[in-house]
């Protein structure tokens, strides 16, 4: 399953979504099943891996509500640290919220300068 997402690609043409049809497609043409055992992996179960750290072979264990333990390697990675780490950046960069949480504007987005000449 590395093999398959390790190859993602984003562009700025890429439409949120699109980037998984390859790899579906890959799922399907290599065999690979869903978590229920049918034939068709879907988009949003490799969606999901790919949010997801713990596929990445860490696991968070937390001790009280300030401490936490990572456990690496405690089971195999389906994805790449590099991988997730790509897909966080590319989500975040896509993302509607600026730093501090809040929406960013789109209102104006593409207005022209007035020409400053006096007719």
């Amino acid at each position: 399953m590395i093999a398959i997402i390790d190859n993602i690609k984003f562009s700025s043409s890429t439409r949120s979504r699109k980037y998984l049809s390859p790899c579906k497609k890959k799922t399907e043409k290599e065999n690979i099943k869903s978590p229920t055992g049918k034939n068709k992996l879907p988009k949003r179960s490799i969606e999901a891996m790919l949010e997801n750290g713990k596929y990445t072979g860490i696991v968070k264990l937390l001790d009280s509500a300030n401490n936490y333990y990572l456990l690496k390697d405690n089971h195999e990675a389906i994805i790449t640290e590099e991988v997730f780490n790509k897909v966080q950046e590319e989500k975040s960069r896509r993302s509607n919220l600026d730093e501090s949480n809040n929406r960013k504007s789109r209102k104006y987005r593409f207005r022209l300068k007035e020409d400053n000449k006096n007719v």
